[in-house]
């Protein structure tokens, strides 16, 4: 198992850590699921996170698809870090305020410079909120050097 991939199952059940992003750590999502290429996290849907009529806002909608992505390509365990040519998300439903949603992130097509991936968010009834694609580019920066520093080398 990678050291990213085997850091991120050590977390399931648990919220971001509070040397992550702080962004990250302001959505406040838990970890619910995490094999390569695939990530799971609940999100509790805050009133800051609304729209004017008590929905969950797109652009958090937007924010929580990109930060799910992201993770979901560190899964891989590249020690380069991927950036984001584009994302794309549609919006097909709503969740409230009090809601916990749930997003799925998941590897459609990985080459050896491109990668492209999902993130559906669904709402606690289970109805799709929204779905994004987002195609990223392999950077000369290095993906989360302190844990490939200490954990055994990814293929």
């Amino acid at each position: 198992m990678n050291p990213v991939l085997a850091l991120f199952t050590s977390y399931v059940g648990l919220e971001i850590r509070p040397e992550d992003p702080e962004f990250s750590r302001w959505l406040g999502g838990i970890f619910r699921e995490v094999r390569e290429g695939e990530l799971v996290m609940d999100f509790r849907v805050r009133e800051e996170m609304s729209n004017p009529v008590g929905f969950l806002h797109g652009g958090l909608q937007n924010a929580m698809v990109d930060d799910v992505i992201g993770m979901t390509v560190l899964t891989l365990g590249h020690k380069q870090f991927f950036l984001s040519l584009g994302l794309n998300v549609d919006y097909l439903g709503k969740a409230r305020v009090g809601e916990t949603v749930v997003a799925k992130g998941r590897i459609i097509r990985q080459g050896r410079t491109v990668i492209n991936a999902q993130c559906e968010i669904f709402a606690q009834d289970g109805a799709l909120v929204c779905r994004g694609t987002s195609s990223l580019m392999k950077s000369p920066f290095r993906a989360m050097p302190e844990v490939h520093a200490r954990g055994v080398e990814p293929t």
